[in-house]
């Protein structure tokens, strides 16, 4: 991405109240990009707008929301619309994953993961790339995992959901082409964040 055409731009960042969500925001809005910020956690949404307000001189806007609610994608997409906000960057970051074998795993949890992981993110990005299409001009960024690459024990689900990221984000990029809209998918290694907690 060229940064110089995003400054001015709004950009969304999703599962932005800690780890890579949080430098994502951070790097977007060093380059002049305004930021739709959402996650669960409202107070860590509104310390990280304070942040960059002050720090970057930006516009951000805080959703908090629970992406793994089948509903969360369509309500966020129709308040960020409520607002007269285009979209032009979607950066799909919101998961997490389990640790465990896969029979001892709460069905519910996996459940939840599955629904954040995958049908969140499919439907985020269904639903903002039309506009994008409309108006010749989007990013979207998919946040996958190197666990996509290879069938990953104690990380069964994890790893699968992640495989459809990547998989999935790779067709888009092929069918968006000559439309001006860009996506693009990146597959972290193992990093320090929240993650490892959550995962257990």
């Amino acid at each position: 991405m060229g940064t110089e055409i995003i400054k001015g731009k709004w950009a969304l960042v999703t599962g932005a109240s800690s780890g890579f969500g949080v430098e994502f925001a951070r790097e977007l809005a060093r380059y002049g990009s305004n930021l739709i910020i959402t996650a669960r956690r409202q107070e860590r949404l509104e310390g990280l707008k304070e942040e960059l307000v002050q720090n970057q001189g930006i516009s951000v806007e805080v959703i908090p929301k629970d992406l793994s609610d089948v509903d969360a994608p369509l309500q966020l997409f129709n308040q960020i619309n409520s607002k007269g906000i285009d979209v032009d960057v979607l950066i799909n970051n919101a998961g997490f994953g389990l640790f465990g074998e896969f029979v001892d795993l709460d069905w519910q949890d996996q459940a939840e993961m599955l629904k954040l992981n995958i049908l969140s993110l499919t439907h985020l990005t269904w639903l903002f790339v039309h506009p994008m299409i409309k108006r010749g001009f989007g990013y979207i960024l998919q946040v996958a995992s190197n666990s996509a690459y290879q069938p990953s024990p104690l990380y069964a689900t994890y790893g699968a959901s992640k495989s459809y990221v990547l998989n999935f984000s790779e067709a888009l990029h092929n069918e968006l082409r000559d439309t001006g809209v860009i996506c693009s998918v990146i597959s972290p290694g193992p990093v320090v964040t929240e993650f490892q907690e959550v995962a257990g």
